[in-house]
């Protein structure tokens, strides 16, 4: 079963009840086809969802109130998490009557109404922060990418595009564009060309990009203008505004941007449509088209699938078949099976003297500098307040991931490992065991076991899995008497304390060695003074990261900085 993308627009929730009557097919009969629609797909899960402006009819509040509701249980029902959820701002999103006010009572050309960005979007910002409630930053009025999802286990890339910076109550601002120069810097602080090169990359906006309707004013007018280099091809548009049978779906012929729209999910003066995306985690999505038939009889409508009946676009691609991808890091076999040269002649010079390691002049070079170095290229330290976990919550973030599932900063890494471990043991290695802890770990241990002809075993999940009978099987059966613990993060050292304490390390020397540590400096001599037999070495302590004080289960809503949201916000508890 694979993970899919909704994708609904213009719902134009209206408030009056006769006026609903006329605009909207909207009521609670059509709510419950259109959800029941989404559960008969067995095969695919609906784990995000995409909405592409039109919220609602006039910006007013109360049409606003509606459509939350049905958001709301829209993401309930279908058990879609708010921080999978993308939700852009339309031409009817702009509160035209706020717009009225001030160009009656200020002394402001009409031709720079647009640029009263916090009033005219005031009821939009308004209901995107009482939808998302602190799970994700207000609505940034001034900026032209104000959201996105990076999902490492789809490895997929959504950015939310407000195409509605020129509109106003004006006739001729009613087009689509987006501010150039904020489009510029936001993208160039997101590192396409590297830790995101072979990630799915979406952008998601109301006004369509490219020629999609016959209709000017459904296009984005400064699209060719906009620097988009940065984004690497290929990359697909989702967009909205055209209603009915007007929206279509094309890919350039050299397969490198994919433009699909979709109409109207409830107006009612014209064809009724979303779209599911799936196969996400391929070279090339899958686009399902849906429409309400027999509509004119709300009883009677049901919801078909049109992909095996028109012609629209069926496929689309969405990632780049790298030769040098980026490895998801579940796939160790494949990551060890494309070590490059350099590895390879250091494994089989080694593998020649397994009973005498050496540190070589190459090894000596390389320095925990080389680590904050990636780190500061690739942006890997990420500030903010990340409540991911109820035992340990922090005021910053080092993505390991993306260290070692390329292979230049992998290289260094294991080398560096390699180097300290060498110094520590003396290269005597005889009746030696690497336990590796978690996924990154197991990536760097299963090399270095193959560069220490040493035993090996590792644990997937640190903080999940807590039946370490197997791993002491292991220790006991082959008699190790020294065991290497490999981390890739250490602060307080409490789930090795964990693994140490539950699989009997006595009479046995034990040997902590961690990429990172980054408690109290002070604190890093006694983390281990409990245990006699425990030597502790961390390749880089440079980066210090504070803990929460208010870690801890149930301690989540005492935390003022995450009550008050008085910094960005990571919560996946």
């Amino acid at each position: 079963m694979s993970n899919a993308i909704l994708h609904i627009s213009d719902l134009h929730f209206v408030l009056d009840k006769e006026e609903r009557k006329d605009k909207t097919r909207f009521d609670n009969n059509f709510q419950q086809k259109f959800l029941d629609s989404l559960k008969e797909n067995k095969n695919n899960t609906i784990k995000y969802l995409v909405v592409t402006g039109d919220i609602s009819d006039t910006a007013a509040e109360k049409e606003y109130s509606k459509a939350m509701s049905f958001l709301e249980i829209v993401a309930s029902d279908l058990q879609i998490e708010k921080k999978n959820i993308i939700i852009c701002p339309g031409n009817h999103d702009i509160s035209r009557t706020e717009l009225a006010i001030i160009a009656e009572n200020e002394d402001i050309e009409d031709s720079q109404l647009y640029t009263k960005q916090k009033e005219k979007f005031a009821h939009f910002t308004k209901f995107y922060s009482d939808f998302f409630k602190g799970i994700k930053p207000s609505f940034d009025v001034n900026s032209a990418i104000f959201d996105k999802i990076i999902d490492h286990d789809d490895r997929i890339v959504i950015l939310a595009v407000n195409t509605c910076f020129r509109e106003s109550n004006q006739d001729k601002d009613h087009i689509g564009f987006i501010n150039k120069s904020s489009f510029e810097t936001e993208l160039n602080n997101i590192d396409f060309q590297n830790q995101y090169k072979d990630y799915g990359k979406i952008l998601a906006m109301h006004h369509n990009p490219k020629d999609l309707s016959s209709e000017k004013k459904h296009n984005l007018e400064n699209w060719k203008e906009l620097p988009k280099d940065n984004i690497g091809l290929p990359f697909i548009v989702l967009c909205g505004h055209i209603h009915g049978q007007d929206g279509e779906a094309t890919q350039r012929n050299d397969g490198s941007i994919a433009y699909i729209s979709t109409g109207s999910l409830t107006k009612n003066t014209t064809e009724n449509t979303f779209n599911i995306y799936y196969d996400i985690g391929e070279s090339k999505i899958n686009i399902d088209y849906y429409a309400l038939q027999s509509k004119d009889n709300l009883a009677k409508s049901f919801w078909q699938s049109l992909t095996n009946i028109n012609q629209q676009l069926k496929t689309a691609d969405f990632r780049p078949n790298l030769n040098e991808s980026t490895l998801k890091l579940d796939e160790v076999d494949i990551l060890l099976n494309e070590v490059d040269e350099g590895m390879k002649q250091d494994i089989n010079r080694e593998l020649q003297k397994p009973k005498k390691h050496q540190t070589t002049k190459h090894l000596n070079k390389i320095t925990n500098r080389n680590i904050i170095d990636f780190i500061k290229e690739r942006n890997l330290f990420k500030s903010g307040h990340f409540h991911w976990k109820n035992e340990f919550r922090s005021h910053g973030f080092i993505d390991i991931n993306n260290l070692v599932s390329r292979k230049d900063s992998l290289e260094v890494i294991t080398k560096l490992f390699y180097n300290e471990i060498c110094k520590k043991f003396n290269n005597k290695f005889q009746d030696t065991i690497i336990i590796a802890v978690g996924i990154e770990c197991n990536i760097i241990g299963a090399r270095l076991s193959i560069l220490l002809d040493c035993g090996y075993s590792y644990i997937p999940e640190p903080s999940k899995e807590k039946d370490f009978s197997e791993i002491e099987k292991t220790i006991k059966s082959e008699n190790y008497k020294k065991i290497i613990l490999l981390k890739d993060i250490v602060y307080n050292a409490e789930h090795s304390k964990e693994l140490l304490t539950a699989i009997n390390t006595d009479n046995k020397e034990i040997f902590v060695f961690s990429l990172f540590y980054c408690g109290k400096k002070e604190m890093k001599e006694s983390i281990f003074s409990n245990y006699n037999n425990v030597i502790f070495v961390s390749i880089c302590d440079d980066i210090a990261i504070n803990q929460c004080d208010y870690s801890g289960k149930g301690c989540l809503d005492k935390c003022p900085i995450y009550k008050n949201k008085l910094e960005t916000i990571y919560d996946e508890c």
